[in-house]
């Protein structure tokens, strides 16, 4: 009977040599990969430097610094301060003064720390110099942290350095000079020398919340509409205040030949507080102040109120 006979030398020598032609590829595969990755990282480092070397031209460099509408006093922190972003390279080699690539962001947040006065920066490129157009702050108020001095009759300032100009919001950015103190609301709190730096300065701070300032400002504004001059406001502990407004002057047309002295300098007080609304106190002095100066009129009189208390609603007191 026939026989048949296999010989698993040859599979095995198969195996054998597949296993030696499959690590032989792998080796040079690997072999490749890492010859790509050299050059790519030749590529790269060679590109960086090329582009190291362009941006270094003259042509694309940003040597100068121009400031427009800042102080004099501020003008060379200013420049200072940009100059010092420009400074260096981007992860060593890409130059910050590059004007493809200079840090415009940094040096306009940079630029806005540099003073309390600033209310905006405008970053951009003039050339070859960096151009950095500032915007002060508007100023809405005066702030004072001390009392207000009747010492010449009215509340008039003194230079003595306790006042500031603060923004639309209460934001305190600059001394004031007494010169020039008239038009603007003046608002008195002591408070606030608690919170002065080592310099006594109040730059950099808020005369209050964002939400209660601008109420203020809208009191100071109904009043004034309405006739009632308004001299200053001083903001007591405890949510009380004390408002200062010159007496009513009625025009001497009004009063026939009536003798009288002219009252129009002197200061009346009015009391307020936070238990109510402010615009309704308010405009229960409105209402209040209209119809005495009516009647004064009627008997040709002259009015004139050491104080005036609206801080129980339409019940106002006087005297």
């Amino acid at each position: 009977m026939p026989s048949s006979y296999s010989t698993p030398t040859r599979t095995r020598r198969q195996k054998i040599t597949s296993s030696r032609q499959s690590h032989s590829f792998v080796k040079r595969r690997k072999e490749k990969s890492i010859i790509v990755i050299g050059c790519l990282i030749v590529i790269v480092i060679s590109g960086m430097y090329c582009l190291d070397k362009i941006l270094s031209f003259d042509m694309f460099t940003i040597d100068s610094v121009k400031v427009y509408g800042a102080d004099p006093d501020v003008a060379p922190l200013i420049q200072a301060r940009a100059q010092k972003q420009l400074e260096g390279n981007y992860l060593g080699f890409v130059p910050r003064a590059s004007y493809l690539f200079y840090p415009r962001s940094a040096v306009a947040v940079d630029i806005h720390n540099v003073s309390p006065r600033i209310d905006k920066v405008e970053v951009g490129r003039e050339g070859h110099s960096l151009a950095i157009t500032v915007t002060d702050k508007i100023a809405a108020s005066i702030v004072c942290d001390d009392l207000p001095d009747f010492s010449s009759g009215d509340s008039a300032i003194n230079d003595d350095g306790s006042c500031w100009y603060a923004d639309s919001s209460g934001f305190i950015f600059q001394d004031v000079l007494a010169s020039s103190t008239n038009t603007y609301n003046r608002y008195y709190i002591p408070s606030l020398s608690d919170d002065a730096t080592s310099t006594h300065s109040l730059e950099g701070l808020f005369a209050t919340s964002t939400t209660e300032f601008p109420l203020w400002q809208s009191l100071y504004s109904d009043l004034k509409s309405h006739g009632i001059a308004v001299e200053a406001m001083l903001v007591k502990d405890a949510g009380e205040y004390e408002l200062y407004v010159k007496n009513p002057h009625i025009q001497a047309s009004a009063l026939g030949n009536v003798a009288t002295s002219s009252p129009d300098s002197d200061t009346a007080v009015i009391y307020f507080n936070e238990q109510r609304p402010l615009l309704e106190q308010a405009q229960n002095l409105i209402d209040f102040w209209a119809h005495k100066v009516s009647e004064a009129q009627s008997k040709k009189e002259q009015v004139r109120f050491e104080y005036v208390d609206v801080r129980y609603g339409s019940n106002v007191f006087y005297r």
